[in-house]
């Protein structure tokens, strides 16, 4: 299975590529191939994304609404 961290930069060389050949205009085919492929390119990256179980995140007490970890409670 791929990490999110590899998902990620795939689909990033697969826009590179992407604008590129938009740029050359001598790919027509290619550049309607690559968008065409582009929506299940992007659904497999959020998935993969979404999956990833590589960070474990605490759970919310009973009084607690918000479960923010970038912030100090007090601030909330």
């Amino acid at each position: 299975m791929f990490s999110a961290k590899r998902a990620v930069i795939i689909a990033t060389a697969y826009l590179i590529i992407y604008v590129v050949s938009l740029e050359l205009m001598g790919l027509c085919r290619i550049v309607f191939i690559l968008f065409g492929l582009s929506p299940i390119l992007l659904i497999w990256m959020v998935y993969v994304v979404l999956k990833e179980k590589g960070f474990e995140y605490p759970e919310l007490k009973d009084e607690e609404e918000w479960g923010y970890l970038d912030q100090p409670k007090e601030g909330l």
